[in-house]
C-alpha cells in the first residue's frame, strides 16, 4: 500500500510548529516589554529580513498560496515581533485558512506590545466576533471607544454586539449617542424600537418606529417591522395597515402576505380574508399553508366541497404535515364520507401517533357511525392521557360510554365537560340523551331546550 502526501502537507506541519515557536518568542519579547516598559526594537539587519519575508508573504497571499504566505508572515513576525502590520497580515491569513483561534492569538500577542492601538483593537473585536465570542468582541470595541471616537460602522457594529451580549440598556445608550453624532439613521431607529419593545417601553418604541417610517416611507421591510411591533402591542388594525403597505411595496414577499392574513384573521374580517387568501394563492400557488387557511375559512361557511379541495391540495403540496389530514378527516366526517375520514385520521396518526386532537376526533367519528365503540373508547382514552381533563375529550368519552350503555359513567364525563363549556349545544344534546336513558325526562327536556335556544341565537 502506498501513502500519498498532499503537496502542502509539510507546509502545514511546518507552519503549525513554527507558529508555536513564534508565539513563544513573541510572548517572551512581550513579557520583556512589560518588564522594561518598552518593546525591544530589532536592529536594521533583522528589520530588513522581516521586510523580505513580509513581501514574500504578500506575494504568496495575493497568488492564493496561503500556507506559504502564513509561513513567510510568521518568519517576518519572528524577525520583527513589534510590527502591527505583520501581525495583522498573519492573523488575516490564518482567518483565510480557517484557523480562527491562531488568528486571535497573534493579535492578542501584538496587543501586549501595543495595548491601546486602535487598529489592533478593531481587528481583535472583529476576530472575536467571528469566533462567536460576543462578550470579548464587545469589550474590545468598548476599549476602542475610550481611545478614539468610533466611526459610523464601528458604532453600528457595537450596537449589535451589545444587543447580542444581553446588554440592551448599553445598546440603547450607544444608539442614542449615534443619533447625536451621525444624525438620523433608519437602522438605528429600528434597533431603538426593538430594544424598547424588549424593555417594555412601548411608547418610546412607537416614537422610534414613527421616526423610522418618516425617514423611509417606501421601504417595505420597515413597514413589515413596524407591523410586527403593532402585533406585539395587539394593535391588529395598525398591523393590518402596515402589512398591507408592505405587500403593496413588495408583493412577491410571502412573509408579508402570511402576516397580513394572520392579522386580518384575528380581526375576524371574513370577507376581506377571503379576498386576500384568493390573491395569496394566485401569487403563491405552491404554499400549502395558504390552502390550509382558506380551508378553515370555507369550513366556517360550511362550504365542504371547497374546503375539501383546499385540504387535499395542501396535502398534495406537503404530506409531512398533520394539518391537511386532520382537516380532511373532519370535513369527511361532516359529509359522512366515513371511509375517507378514517383514512385521513389514520394518515394523521402515522405522522403523530400521540396527537390528542386526532385521537379524539377519530374516536368521535367512529362513535357517531354507531360502530367500533370499544375501539373508539381506546382512542379517546389515549387523547385524555395526552391532554388530561380537556372538556371536549371528556364529552367524547361520555358519549361513547352512553352508546355502550354505561349511562352513569357517561353522565359523570359529560357533566364535567358541560361545567367547563356550559353554552355548547352539542354537549347539551349529549347530556339530554343520557338523562333520557336514565329516566330523568324533565332534565332531558331542559337540556334540549337550552341547546335549541343557543342554536337559534347563533343563526
Amino acid at each position: 500500500m502506498r501513502f500519498i502526501i498532499h503537496k502542502h502537507a509539510f507546509g502545514f506541519i511546518f507552519v503549525a510548529i513554527l507558529f508555536l515557536t513564534v508565539i513563544g518568542c513573541a510572548g517572551q519579547k512581550a513579557m520583556h516589554k512589560a518588564d522594561s516598559g518598552s518593546p525591544v526594537e530589532p536592529d536594521s539587519t533583522t528589520k530588513a529580513a522581516a521586510l523580505d519575508h513580509y513581501l514574500a508573504g504578500s506575494v504568496a497571499e495575493e497568488s492564493g498560496e496561503l500556507p506559504e504566505a502564513a509561513l513567510e508572515y510568521q518568519l517576518a513576525l519572528y524577525c520583527d515581533p513589534s510590527s502591527i502590520e505583520i501581525a495583522q497580515a498573519l492573523s488575516r491569513t490564518f482567518l483565510k485558512l480557517g484557523e480562527r483561534l491562531p488568528a486571535l492569538r497573534v493579535l492578542e500577542n501584538s496587543l501586549l506590545l501595543h495595548p491601546n492601538h486602535p487598529d489592533l483593537l478593531t481587528s481583535l473585536g472583529e476576530t472575536s466576533m467571528r469566533l462567536g465570542d460576543i462578550d470579548g468582541s464587545t469589550e474590545y470595541f468598548k476599549r476602542l471607544s475610550g481611545i478614539k471616537p468610533l466611526s459610523r460602522e464601528e458604532t453600528l457594529r457595537q450596537v449589535m454586539l451589545l444587543e447580542r451580549s444581553g446588554k440592551p440598556k448599553d445598546a440603547l445608550k450607544l444608539s442614542q449617542d449615534y443619533l447625536r453624532l451621525f444624525g438620523p439613521d433608519p437602522f438605528i431607529y429600528e434597533r431603538i424600537g426593538i430594544i424598547q419593545i424588549g424593555l417594555k417601553d412601548f411608547e418610546a418604541a412607537d416614537t422610534a418606529f414613527r421616526a423610522l417610517i418618516e425617514l423611509d416611507p417606501n421601504n417595505h421591510r420597515i413597514q413589515f417591522v413596524v407591523g410586527g411591533f403593532c402585533v406585539a402591542r395587539e394593535d391588529y388594525a395598525g398591523a393590518e395597515g402596515y402589512f398591507k403597505r408592505a405587500v403593496e411595496l413588495e408583493p412577491a414577499e410571502v412573509r408579508y402576505w402570511a402576516n397580513l392574513l394572520m392579522v386580518v384573521g384575528r380581526a375576524e374580517k371574513a370577507d376581506t380574508l377571503a379576498i386576500l387568501l384568493n390573491d395569496a394563492i394566485r401569487l403563491f400557488p405552491d404554499v400549502a399553508q395558504f390552502y390550509d387557511s382558506r380551508c378553515g375559512l370555507r369550513q366556517e361557511n360550511k362550504d365542504w366541497v371547497g374546503a375539501l379541495e383546499d385540504a387535499e391540495k395542501s396535502a398534495e403540496l406537503d404530506s409531512t404535515r398533520l394539518t391537511p389530514f386532520l382537516a380532511i378527516g373532519f370535513i369527511c366526517h361532516q359529509t359522512e364520507d366515513w371511509q375517507k375520514s378514517e383514512t385521513a385520521y389514520k394518515q394523521a396518526l402515522t405522522l403523530d401517533p400521540e396527537n390528542a386532537v386526532v385521537l379524539n376526533n377519530y374516536a368521535y367519528m367512529l362513535s357517531v357511525q354507531g360502530v367500533r365503540f370499544e375501539e373508539a373508547l381506546e382512542y379517546v382514552d389515549k387523547a385524555l392521557v395526552a391532554s388530561p381533563g380537556t372538556p371536549s375529550y371528556r364529552d367524547t368519552r361520555g358519549w361513547i360510554l352512553h352508546r355502550l350503555g354505561r349511562h352513569a359513567e357517561a353522565l359523570t364525563e359529560i357533566e364535567a365537560s358541560l361545567k367547563e363549556d356550559p353554552e355548547n349545544e352539542e354537549v347539551l344534546e349529549h347530556i339530554a340523551a343520557v338523562y333520557r336513558a336514565l329516566g330523568r325526562t324533565a332534565e332531558a327536556r331542559e337540556a334540549s331546550a337550552r341547546a335549541e335556544k343557543i342554536r337559534s341565537n347563533s343563526k
